[in-house]
């Protein structure tokens, strides 16, 4: 019976693990930008009133985050809607910790659905290809393990809503040009798809700090590519020939959204150079944060096992591969690495010029490199697959037993989130609302809704304002922490 259900098996492993995921999710503390981006405090409300950045074009204005508008929009229109609604169920204090939970889990399922679709090949929840390629992914979503080290959903919801988030989108968008390019098939787009594609355009490029970057290396990259082959088939003949048909030859959706998506990809990145929040990465020169990057490659693997076995597995699969008689499907598989470890390369040296922030002291850091993470999270995932269906014998049955090791690694590694969970901050966010006082004193125990803790009873005004928003105090309550006597 296992036999003829063994997708359905995998399948209900999948939707428990992700009711693990969601548990864990629940039980994470507040970050500390939520409340400036959800009211938002005042040097956040430029950025909501101009969406395209104009005031930056055309005046030249310096403000926060002016290539960022729509997580910018979602984060606070989802967070001043989203609890109120769940008080029905739950009480203001559960209410925000099962909002961010719900929309971490979101982003987490679209991010596997569309690794699954891309690995397999198939978008069919029920594929059986869908699902062994969903199985072999789903465990290297860490919560907890390895999540500070290559954490594809933050624990902080901000961070999963400007990075992960806006990556997925991303896979969307290049999905059906991916399909085609890997089948060989004609790009399957309706008018109307084209069009939906050319507005999440305008999202991605003004949605999160990551996707431009990523955009204008795939791109264009991808285009080139395209257009080559028929430039190398007609040598010979006049180069403006040539070069008038390689263009010709880009499928027209493809040449459509990809070059309105990197021409505003590209706006993008000049407006950012006006980010006030970028403006302290002058207190380092280029020159510094450049020699900083080793540092930051080798902080990155030493911190756990996650990442080192990532990469272990992807040049084993590699290794593997180009030891079997070749094969186009092997060849292909082959060639993505190559393109991935260019795009890694090229991606990592870019990132300085980005700017430079005290949290990430040597550039790199889980949020900035998650394109690379999940480029080969891509590659594990779509090369197992292939040495799954394609090793025969004792290599294979080798094979599948490492390959099971490695996941059951990755399952132990994500325990309960323990150390660091929100029981602490809920106590302290229950003792503000049953406190008569306007300013309440807090124990110091842990942070509330802050990345430090809170000693000035001013700092906590924008958090204060937020929580009687939420219900969570009668009225507007500043609050400090202290340490008893």
């Amino acid at each position: 019976m296992f036999k003829h259900n063994w997708s359905i098996v995998l399948l209900l492993l999948v939707l428990l693990d992700s009711s693990y995921s969601f548990w864990q999710h629940s039980h994470v503390a507040l970050d500390g930008d939520m409340a400036a981006i959800i009211l938002p405090a005042p040097w956040y409300q430029q950025v909501l009133t101009d969406p395209l950045g104009l005031h930056v074009l055309l005046k030249n204005e310096v403000y926060a985050a002016p290539n960022r508008f729509f997580a910018h929009k979602l984060l606070s229109e989802y967070f001043k809607t989203v609890p109120l609604l769940l008080q029905r169920w739950h009480s203001p204090i559960d209410s925000i910790y099962q909002a961010c939970a719900w929309l971490k889990l979101a982003v987490q399922v679209l991010l596997i659905y569309l690794l699954g679709a891309y690995i397999s090949g198939s978008s069919r929840i029920l594929n059986k290809r869908f699902v062994l390629a969903v199985a072999l992914v789903v465990p290297l979503f860490q919560t907890a393990g390895f999540n500070n080290q290559m954490g594809i959903i933050d624990k902080s919801i901000t961070y999963t809503v400007f990075y992960a988030l806006p990556i997925g989108l991303l896979l969307v968008f290049l999905l059906p040009f991916y399909q085609a390019a890997f089948s060989e098939t004609r790009v399957r787009l309706s008018v109307v798809g084209v069009v939906l594609l050319l507005l999440l355009a305008v999202g991605l490029a003004l949605g999160g700090p990551v996707v431009p970057g990523v955009v204008v290396l795939v791109c264009p990259a991808a285009l080139w590519l395209t257009g080559r082959r028929y430039f190398k088939a007609t040598a010979g003949t006049a180069l403006k020939q040539r070069l008038l048909g390689a263009v010709s030859s880009v499928p027209w959706p493809m040449l459509l959204c990809f070059g309105l998506l990197t021409l505003l990809c590209l706006y993008s990145l000049y407006i950012g150079r006006n980010n006030a929040e970028n403006m302290e990465g002058n207190s380092v020169s280029l020159l510094e944060r450049y020699s900083r990057i080793p540092m930051g490659i080798y902080q990155q693997l030493k911190q756990k096992l996650g990442l080192p076995l990532l990469l272990a597995i992807v040049l084993l699969n590699a290794y593997i591969i180009k030891r079997q008689p070749a094969t186009e499907e092997g060849g292909k598989l082959l060639t993505i690495l190559k393109w991935i470890g260019w795009f890694a390369l090229v991606y990592i040296l870019l990132l300085p010029l980005g700017g430079y922030r005290d949290y990430r002291p040597y550039i790199l850091r889980r949020d900035v490199i998650m394109p690379v993470v999940l480029a080969l999270i891509y590659f594990y995932g779509i090369s197992s697959f292939h040495l799954a269906r394609h090793l025969a014998g004792q290599l294979r049955t080798r094979y599948l037993i490492g390959l099971g090791l490695f996941l059951v690694i990755f399952m132990l590694s994500d325990k309960p989130i323990v150390s660091d969970n929100n029981a602490c901050e809920r106590q302290m966010l229950a003792q503000l609302a049953e406190s008569p006082e306007k300013t309440v004193r807090l124990a110091d125990d842990c942070t509330v809704m802050s990345w430090t803790k809170t000693t000035n009873p001013a700092d906590s005004d924008t958090n204060a304002e937020l929580l009687h928003y939420w219900n969570v105090t009668s009225e507007k309550k500043t609050y400090y922490q202290q340490a008893a006597n």
